[in-house]
């Protein structure tokens, strides 16, 4: 076999490598570069693109076309100097500033509007009247921005009178005067409610010191205590009786303060896991007989306590911000006369107010 031989010859091995000294070392010369390169090289330009000086002037008249051109809409001359114009310059973006803006809470004004609003008071009676107030509002707002659409003018055979209009906003602002129901409830907060808070909350406040006083003689303390949470249950159910009476004539409590009796289902029934409204409707509830178990419940009835703490601390400051309000606002616009529609609105709302916080307070327990 022929030993495989190579068309270029290589060094002949040596059996020991040396280095070759550095004086016989060729190191080639550096690559000298080109004239183009080197003119680039030095040169102080930026980099390219390289726009055109004829482009930079034409966007810098752009520019300033658009400059005098806002600048032409912010001086236009308006005929009310007061506002500011109603179109933007610019749009808006939806930040939370712009946002809020838009959304605002409404004036003090439309929230005093909305409290003299007296036709929505009337409970299931003034459906048709409020309906007529809404009508009579839109008719307001919408003739005070076009207010050539219901002046008296005559355009050919039309003829636009405001005289009905008026009239019939005028009836809605003195209806309250042959309303019972606002009588009614001024009539609650300035002679009523003062002398039945006065009197619950005295009874409430030594009763209770009494009962908690005296519980070291033991049958003193269970007696006055007794008669505490009794006279605050009888007391209770007269306030809600004097609250609907006077400002929700036609409204039905479907729970009222149990005064003593507790009712229990029927023992002689087999049936003793039904619900208790079930049990209602077929006669399965009966009255508790026991003098001992009807006591024992009342002291052991959240509800009872909670009475006391309506009378003694609820009761009170709430009579005295209505009682000062009617007789330092309310009566004197009723006096005057011409503000007695308003004035008995403000005692209708007012009487409503502090009706809701005793039907809360003594009902829903």
């Amino acid at each position: 076999m022929q030993p495989y031989t190579a068309d270029y010859a290589f060094p002949p091995p040596t059996d020991d490598y040396t280095a070759a000294p550095a004086s016989q070392v060729i190191i080639p010369p550096p690559m000298q570069p080109t004239e183009g390169i080197t003119s680039l090289i030095s040169s102080a330009d930026p980099p390219p693109p390289y726009p055109s000086p004829r482009t930079r002037r034409t966007r810098r008249r752009e520019q300033q076309q658009a400059l005098g051109i806002s600048m032409h809409h912010d001086q236009v001359d308006s005929e009310l100097p007061m506002l500011s114009p109603t179109i933007s310059p610019r749009p808006r973006s939806n930040s939370n500033a712009s946002m809020w803006s838009t959304l605002s809470s409404p004036s003090i004004a439309h929230t005093l509007t909305t409290f003299l609003d007296g036709e929505a008071l009337d409970d299931m009676q003034g459906v048709g009247a409020a309906c007529e107030a809404l009508s009579a509002t839109d008719d307001t707002l919408l003739s005070h921005h076009h207010p050539s659409l219901y002046s008296t003018t005559n355009h050919g055979d039309h003829t636009l009178d405001e005289s009905p209009r008026r009239t019939s906003r005028w009836r809605l602002y003195v209806r309250p005067l042959t309303k019972s129901l606002y009588w009614s409830s001024l009539a609650h907060l300035m002679l009523v409610n003062f002398p039945i808070a006065l009197f619950s909350c005295l009874f409430c406040f030594i009763f209770t010191l009494l009962g908690t006083t005296l519980l070291m003689v033991l049958p003193l303390g269970l007696l006055t205590s007794f008669i505490a949470l009794f006279g605050a249950r009888i007391l209770a159910r007269f306030e809600l009786y004097l609250q609907i009476t006077f400002h929700f004539p036609h409204a039905v409590l479907r729970r009222r303060p149990v005064m003593f009796t507790r009712r229990r289902s029927s023992s002689s029934t087999p049936d003793e896991t039904a619900p208790l409204l079930m049990r209602e409707e077929h006669h399965l509830v009966q009255d508790e007989q026991s003098f001992y178990k009807n006591s024992y419940a009342m002291f052991t009835d959240p509800s009872s306590y909670l009475f006391l703490f309506y009378f003694i601390v609820i009761k009170p400051p709430v009579v005295l911000g209505t009682l000062l309000l009617t007789l330092v606002l309310i009566l004197p616009l009723i006096v005057t006369g011409v503000g007695a529609p308003v004035g008995l609105r403000l005692a209708r709302r007012l009487g409503m107010w502090q009706a809701r916080i005793a039907v809360d307070g003594l009902a829903r327990v």
